[in-house]
């Protein structure tokens, strides 16, 4: 009879719908444990600095690289002439992979005019002026003090110089068009830094200013 069949229906539901809920529940807490465990968790200790060691890195980093540990130096640069590592803009068309083409076989690429001589003047000018209250700046500023080299912190609205700067680089079609060609499409800048070496300033040797290791 239909009664029966519903009322049926109703008791199975009744004894069911708590298995399934505790099923349920177990099914996610399981999942956010190992979600927790095997990702967030290792994201975190990722980024735990700890200590240097006595060459200034961080020990924990030392052996955290993302696919092969790899140290670049002088010697992944195939020229000591600055004038092959130029890459001028194509206008014909006749080559698409300039700027892959030319990493791949020197190991280092050199961009010129990137800014419009108006901006890089006004930029200048800034600069000199920051160079000129160096004494007062704060520590964060003296890059290797000792060395007379300034990593400036400039920020976008610090001064009109630095936000038309960063229009430039960010609007440069060719400049965008060779990350894209080495990195992909939509690459990500992650570091951006304002160095200058003073007038007395020692030599430096072939670095990398971000750390090798990580996802550097």
């Amino acid at each position: 009879p239909p009664k029966e069949n519903i009322c049926s229906r109703i008791l199975i539901l009744l004894l069911y719908s708590p298995l399934l809920l505790i099923f349920s529940l177990h099914g996610s807490i399981f999942l956010l444990h190992t979600t927790y465990h095997s990702y967030i968790t290792v994201l975190i200790e990722r980024y735990e600095r700890g200590d240097t060691d006595t060459d200034g890195f961080y020990e924990l980093y030392n052996n955290d690289v993302t696919y092969y540990n790899r140290q670049c130096g002088p010697d992944d640069i195939s020229t000591t002439r600055s004038s092959d590592l130029i890459l001028q803009p194509n206008t014909d068309g006749s080559k698409q992979h300039l700027a892959s083409d030319l990493m791949m076989k020197h190991g280092a690429l050199i961009f010129k005019d990137i800014l419009s001589n108006q901006t890089a003047i006004h930029l200048r000018e800034y600069l000199e002026h920051r160079h000129a209250i160096r004494e007062s700046l704060p520590f964060h500023e003296k890059f290797f003090e000792e060395e007379d080299r300034l990593a400036l912190g400039l920020g976008a609205h610090d001064h009109p110089s630095i936000a038309r700067a960063l229009i430039e680089i960010g609007q440069h079609a060719f400049l965008q068009q060779s990350l894209e060609d080495i990195l992909g499409p939509d690459p990500a800048v992650v570091e951006i830094s304002t160095m200058t070496s003073m007038v007395g300033a020692g030599d430096q040797g072939i670095h990398t200013d971000s750390d090798y290791f990580g996802s550097a």
